[in-house]
């Protein structure tokens, strides 16, 4: 039955988020805080997708049906709505200006065939981030000084986030070369900077390495101070070892309820290849948390200011350092924690590398190597997540290998 205006204005919010449904996908979510959010529920080539339409009541349940039924028209002929909004907005701002984030836009657009939408999103939250507040409405002809774009591109640096730096010095690079090519510029003063960024530093891995100090990492993580959602961020890192990008890019969707698993898709992983991970009951705790605070996003893990956004990069790392954890532990740090612990305990290579999701190198060999092994990695991250447990709660009597095995498990 389809809803009524009278419907969404009375409705009220509960101890969890629920759905209110109006007919051909399209619902009104209603959060715990009392937001209420329009969601399009679709499908294109079988895999489904949610698009978020407006919140009311600046989206009157009309409007709402009216931008349903536009979105519809693109889901039609294949294209995801999201895709067509990022694409309109851009070619709204990009006219005949030489400022420089009109130049980054029409950059983007000339782009986005050819990336899938995460790589996109993370590109260009990284220059809204991390460049737009210092250039953005800057001539790019003015922006001749290439020592000056070093300094903006070193403020990363200064947070420890070489790789960040990395990335951003590649994208405006590119952007130049692009400006080049437009004929507003002559020359590519990001060329010039070459060399002169600190490399990437093994540090930046840094992670704890004796057992004994686990227990107090696993302590300050759980009694850490700030946001709730970066406390869950850290938590989940430590059960799942998943890549930071990775758990930044998480969606509400890929949770199936039922089976207890994530279901990640090949565009939130970095060797391209989805991924099955189960989730122990701690984690399931954790979740719900999660979802009382933020189930109103698409993203697990959003912005706090921008909830169309997944979190900031440098998030995690930031609270290690706030914590004291400075050149000991970094949020790529958990996986290699996990895996050092995991083969302690005597599970199979295959298993561990499988939930780290590591490439296979040998072509041949992962031609014929296809098995999940869901029932023995269960059981692998449920031990995983009692085992962190068993060190948080008994801080005094942590045994070196206490969990090692002569005979390895299944």
């Amino acid at each position: 039955m389809s809803l009524s205006d009278f419907a969404v204005k009375k409705a009220k919010p509960k101890d969890k988020g629920y759905k209110l449904f109006d007919g051909e996908g399209l619902y009104l979510w209603v959060t715990p805080a009392g937001g209420k959010h329009w969601r399009l529920k679709y499908r294109i080539k079988g895999k489904e997708s949610l698009f978020s339409i407006g919140s009311y009541p600046d989206d009157t349940l009309a409007q709402a049906r009216v931008k349903k039924a536009e979105a519809k028209k693109l889901i039609k002929q294949g294209i995801h709505p999201l895709d067509d909004k990022k694409k309109q907005e851009l070619r709204d701002i990009a006219q005949d200006d030489n400022r420089f984030i009109l130049v980054a836009g029409r950059w983007f657009i000339s782009k986005l065939s050819k990336w899938k939408e995460h790589h996109a999103e993370d590109i260009w939250f990284s220059l809204e981030n991390h460049i737009f507040p210092y250039i953005e409405n800057t001539p790019i002809t003015a922006l001749d000084e290439p020592l000056e774009i070093l300094e903006i591109l070193k403020k990363p640096e200064e947070l420890g986030s070489y790789e960040l730096s990395k990335k951003l010095h590649q994208r405006l690079s590119a952007i130049f070369a692009f400006a080049v090519l437009e004929g507003r510029i002559k020359h590519n003063p990001v060329v010039d900077l070459k060399g002169l960024l600190k490399t990437h530093k093994k540090e930046n891995y840094a992670h704890i390495k004796e057992v004994d100090e686990l227990p107090r990492l696993i302590s300050d993580i759980r009694n850490y101070s700030g946001s709730p959602i970066t406390r869950i961020a850290m938590e989940l890192s430590f059960y799942w070892f998943l890549r930071p990008g990775t758990i930044r890019m998480l969606e509400w969707k890929f949770i199936d309820e039922e089976r207890n698993i994530l279901n990640l898709p090949p565009e939130v992983m970095k060797m391209n290849q989805p991924l099955i991970v189960p989730i122990a009951k701690q984690a399931i705790n954790l979740i719900k948390e999660l979802h009382q605070l933020n189930g109103h996003s698409n993203y697990m893990f959003c912005q706090s200011h921008d909830p169309k956004k997944y979190m900031s990069e440098n998030t995690v790392n930031q609270a290690l350092k706030r914590m004291g954890y400075k050149g000991k532990q970094t949020a790529h740090g958990f996986r290699h924690i996990a895996s050092t612990h995991l083969n302690e305990m005597g599970y199979r290579f295959d298993l561990i590398e499988k939930q780290m999701a590591h490439g296979e190198k040998d072509e041949v060999r992962a031609a014929y190597n296809k098995a999940e092994w869901i029932p023995e990695r269960t059981e692998m991250m449920q031990t995983w997540a009692n085992y962190i447990d068993s060190l948080a709660d008994d801080q005094n009597n942590v045994v070196t290998g206490k969990f090692k095995t002569t005979k390895a498990r299944a």
